[in-house]
């Protein structure tokens, strides 16, 4: 009995840890020391600290609940990517708190665009 307990404690605890955790490459938002790729939500434009193919991390003053709609931005670059994303992680930061978020929404379309911008 007391191994069972133990191994679905730690199944629970892996598969909560593993909700950021991204497969792909997570690329800096910053190429020469500025802000290269951005996000539009809530009214708010804030540069990502990281982006991946599976999400990004942004410093957020307050961070949405549930799925939000995300306007994903590329500094020299007109087009916009549309998607929706879920906060699952908080990092605190000498200037606040960053949020880890996933894609939730992310069209194939969307997804080779992201891509392309990688």
């Amino acid at each position: 009995m007391g191994d069972g307990g133990k191994a679905d404690s730690g199944v629970g605890a892996v598969e909560a840890a593993d909700l950021d955790r991204r497969v792909r490459q997570r690329f800096i938002a910053r190429r020469h020391g500025q802000p290269c790729f951005w996000l539009r939500t809530g009214g708010e434009r804030v540069a990502l600290d990281d982006l991946s193919l599976e999400g990004f991390s942004a410093p957020m003053t307050l961070p949405p609940r549930g799925e939000f709609d995300v306007v994903l931005q590329r500094e020299g670059v007109p087009d916009e990517i549309r998607c929706t994303a879920l906060v699952v992680n908080e990092a605190p930061g000498p200037s606040g708190s960053a949020f880890g978020c996933r894609f939730a929404g992310l069209s194939s379309e969307n997804a080779e665009r992201l891509q392309d911008w990688l």
